[in-house]
């Protein structure tokens, strides 16, 4: 018995439809993330937090998106809307940050790749999250930062950070009192360790340890040359401290013998005279 094209339309509709249901109804861990709490005492511990969680997140998502049907760039673009709503997409690659936006722009080459590799869309989705996970806000010694606009770009034009052709942009602005950092991150404000930085959070970190280095070096030459000043001048001080009571000996002994021989010579001149 034959199965007549009604059927077997029928037939894949509730196949689709099952898979559909079982992926909606499929429990997952929750996203990797970084504690928004979490008192960090080097901007080294956060790096190491950031990146560690998103090798993770990087499993997550190709977890999460092995059955997804993405089959076109449309598709494609719902599911990143779906699962980054804190991007706003846009058509073509931004030239500096817009305050108080999250841009996203993908160039049809990465686009269409993300659609035939899977592993590569769960990669970019982790970078994307790793990047984001800044604007949740963290604290470095009791200093919070705050952003005000980031741009995340992934073009052929870029330099590839991990095979990823990508560059990020943002602004920030640091917020001074830490109190109001943990009251606002509550609201989901936006923070970073950004402070007017144009670079991916990673390319950023890494600028921050070598500024941090060289400030380091220049702060130990600059205190070296201070301390061998200071001893120079103590040992010039100590020379001429000894200098001076040399002198005044040396003054006080001339003035002694000068009375013993005048008092001689008037001796002498009294036995003379007499």
């Amino acid at each position: 018995m034959g199965i007549s094209s009604i059927q077997q339309n029928n037939y894949q509709s509730n196949i689709t439809q099952a898979k559909n249901t079982v992926n909606e109804t499929k429990k997952y861990a929750p996203l990797a993330s970084i504690d928004p709490n979490k008192q960090y005492s080097t901007i080294d511990d956060y790096a190491n937090d950031l990146f560690a969680m998103q090798a993770k997140l990087e499993k997550q998502y190709r977890e999460r998106t092995a059955d997804s049907q993405v089959h076109t760039v449309e598709d494609l673009k719902k599911e990143i809307a779906e699962f980054f709503p804190e991007f706003t997409m846009v058509s073509s690659k931004p030239r500096s940050v817009t305050e108080g936006k999250n841009l996203l722009y993908i160039d049809e080459t990465n686009l269409q790749k993300m659609v035939n590799d899977p592993s590569y869309k769960a990669d970019v989705y982790a970078l994307m999250k790793r990047e984001l996970s800044s604007t949740n806000g963290y604290c470095i010694n009791g200093t919070a930062w705050k952003l005000t606009g980031t741009v995340f770009t992934l073009s052929e034009d870029n330099d590839k950070e991990g095979g990823i052709p990508y560059l990020g942009m943002c602004k920030g602005a640091k917020v001074e009192d830490p109190h109001t950092f943990l009251a606002e991150n509550q609201r989901n404000s936006l923070f970073s360790i950004h402070k007017n930085k144009t670079k991916s959070t990673k390319t950023a970190i890494k600028d921050k340890q070598k500024k941090t280095k060289q400030f380091n070096e220049t702060w130990e030459k600059e205190r070296a040359k201070r301390q061998e000043l200071r001893e120079q001048i103590q040992q010039e001080a100590l020379k001429k401290h000894i200098t001076e009571e040399e002198i005044i000996k040396t003054q006080a002994e001339r003035k002694q013998n000068y009375q013993e021989w005048a008092a001689q010579k008037y001796e002498q001149q009294l036995k003379y005279e007499l």
